[in-house]
Formats: structure tokens, sequence, C-alpha cells
């Protein structure tokens, strides 16, 4: 009875499992089962079919859904159920326990009857479960989709899976080369999941020993320190900025980027992160030049979209400030009107017009700082900018 009394999915998918819960043939698999033991919630369903039915219950969800069947592949096709945020996949296998050992790791392959209303275990998944270890069913289905590698480090950062059984960890550390010949898309979508993941740091461990920053764009990374931020980033996170919410994948990727200055722009060529969480990261990035020349006041008083995201990044590498950071966005502030212009900077001549934009963020920030209060002070303030430059 596992999934019958459960509150961890919608109501439309338990309304879909009774039009179907008659046919013996028809199981629940995968992530949904591992989910539900776990009393996490879960979003998206797969469905086997035993080959000897027709595909009658895939037009009886469609039709109930009120939603049209997509065919994924030719030689073995899965069809994909979609209406707004409810995504069914349905395949057809030949037999439950090969299906089981095909699968990427077990505690992906186990099978639920909504016939019987219980639990297929053909790989002792169940046990990796409750021991939050991942470990692949048989020898040589890593090498045969690479991108199981990325899944073992997701499924630690989005679930906290602690162990990675050693034939497992072995495989993945020989054949981690092949994701360079994986598709892009398929890469990214992981590797998105991955960093976003609540539990990052205890999957880090994992992509140190497989260099999985290094495979994909050549880049050296101090994972140790980079665990370190993101076990902090963490810390301030519960504590200073509870019920705050703001893109943690663009403030992850930040920090990353504090181990390598040029992985960023390596990750945006070859695509392995979206475009815009790139641009998201680089923007926050910025803020680093002004962190020893001006107050955090002065920092986070010019307002944007991503002004939460650049105060938690502030905070997780500089964690002694990280209360006065949090009060600082608490806190309502209305920026001073510019006591300089960009025009009256550019009347000075003093730098080349390509510079006016720096130097006007420059003399704004100093003004937000008490490093000048009028105009006299300003004009004096970048006077002492061109000599410097």
């Amino acid at each position: 009875m596992l999934f019958e009394n459960s509150t961890t999915f919608k109501k439309e998918i338990k309304q879909t499992l009774k039009i179907i819960e008659g046919n013996k043939n028809v199981f629940i698999v995968g992530g949904a089962i591992r989910d539900e033991l776990l009393g996490k919630p879960w979003f998206d369903l797969d469905l086997v079919i035993l080959k000897q039915s027709n595909k009658e219950d895939i037009f009886k969800i469609a039709k109930f859904l009120k939603a049209k069947i997509i065919t994924l592949g030719k030689k073995e096709p899965t069809y994909r159920i979609c209406k707004e945020d409810i995504t069914i996949d349905v395949t057809f296998i030949s037999n439950l326990k090969e299906d089981a050992f095909r699968r990427d790791l077990t505690v992906n392959a186990l099978f639920y009857s909504l016939k019987e209303k219980r639990i297929m275990d053909y790989v002792s998944g169940i046990s990796d479960i409750k021991r939050m270890i991942l470990r692949a069913p048989r020898k040589g289905n890593i090498e045969k989709d690479p991108i199981r590698i990325l899944r073992i480090g997701r499924l630690q950062a989005t679930h906290g899976f602690t162990q990675i059984a050693k034939d497992t960890l072995e495989e993945a550390v020989r054949q981690v080369n092949l994701l360079r010949k994986e598709p892009i898309e398929r890469i990214q979508h992981e590797i998105t999941k991955l960093i976003e993941g609540e539990y990052l740091d205890i999957a880090i461990e994992f992509l140190a020993k497989i260099n999985l920053f290094e495979v994909l764009t050549g880049s050296y990374i101090d994972y140790r320190s980079f665990k370190s931020k993101i076990k902090r980033f963490k810390e301030i996170k519960k504590k200073f900025f509870p019920n705050s919410t703001f893109n943690e994948l663009s403030v992850k990727l930040a920090l990353l980027a504090t181990e390598n200055g040029s992985i960023l722009d390596k990750l945006k060529a070859n695509n392995t992160i979206p475009q815009k969480e790139i641009r998201k990261a680089s923007s926050i990035l910025k803020i680093l030049q002004f962190k020893n020349r001006f107050s955090y006041r002065a920092i986070l008083g010019i307002r944007d979209n991503l002004i939460l995201e650049k105060a938690v990044f502030l905070a997780s590498l500089d964690p002694a400030k990280s209360l006065e950071i949090a009060n600082l966005i608490s806190t309502p502030f209305t920026p001073p009107k510019p006591i300089l212009s960009a025009k009256e900077i550019i009347e000075t001549q003093l730098f080349p017009i390509s510079d006016t934009n720096k130097v006007y963020l420059n003399t704004y920030l100093a003004q937000l700082d008490g490093i000048f209060k009028d105009k006299n002070g300003g004009l004096q303030y970048i006077r002492n900018l061109a000599k410097k430059s």
C-alpha cells in the first residue's frame, strides 16, 4: 500500500493510477518509488507495461488527463503524456527482472505492482535506500550510458545519498572521459540539477574523485576549498536567510568561479550550464572588484534584481560579516541620488568616454561609502582616481 495513502504527490496522479490499477501488467518504476520510500515529494511518474499488454492504458491516461501523447524514440519507444506540470512516461518491457538489471542504479530499479499493491525488488534497492548508498545493478551499466556518472552526483546532491558502492565508483572513474562524447543537452540537464542540489557539499567528494570539471572544461578546481564554501553557503542560508527565495544556482556558480576565474567562460563556451545562469553568476562576481575598497553598505546599496544573491555570495566568502550583510538586506534602504552625473564626469575630460560607466559606478559607491558628501568632494575624488590610473 505504498502509494494509496500517500500525500507526497498530486491528486491528479492518484486519480490516474486508479484508472489502470486493475491491470496486472502495469507497474510504477524508478524515482517515484525511491522518493516515496524516502518521504520526499515527487513530480514525474514512470510506468512500465509488460509487452503482452496493448496500448489501451496509455490512451486511458491521456483521455482522463485530457493530454496529448508524444512518442520518444523508435526501436523501444517511450510514450510521454504531458499536462501542465504532470509528466507520465510509459515504456513497454519484456521482463521485470531483466529491466531492473539494465537500469542506472538499484535505488531506481524498484517496481510497484498497482494490482498487487507491493514492491518488486530484484536488486536489493530497498536495502540500498535504507543505507543511503548508490550502486549500479551490474558492471558495465555506466559504460553503456556515461550520463549515469552525472546521475550519481545528482542523486547525492539532491537526495543526500552518502555512499557510493566501490565497484560503481571505480567504474565511474574509469569511464568519466566518455562524457566528452555525450550530447551537451543531457550533460546540461544533469549538471544543472546537481549544482542546484541541497546536498551539493556531499556530492563534491565524488566530483573530485572523477575530476568532473577538469574533464568537462579543462579547468583545475580545488574541490576541498569549494566544498568549504558550499558548506558555509548552506549554514549562512539557514541562519541568516531562512525565508528568502533566491537563485541558488547562480550563487553556487559564482562560488565555483572563485576557485578558477576562467571556469565560467569555459562552461559558457561549451554550453554545459544555461547561458542565462552564467550571466547571473558573472554579474554576482563583479562585486568582488569593489570588495576591498568599499563597505558592504556601499556595495549592496545599489539594488538590482540579484541583490539577494550578491548578499548571500558575499556572506559565504566573509562569514564574519554575515549578520551585517543580512541586516543590510533586511533593512529598507533607498539609495540617494548620485551627486555627480555621468555627464559631469565626461565634462571633466579626465577619462576616456569608454570608461565613463566604470568611473560613474566607482564614484557613486564612494558616495554611498561616505568618502565625499558634496559635488566638490566628488570632483576631487575623481581627480584622485585619474591620478591613480
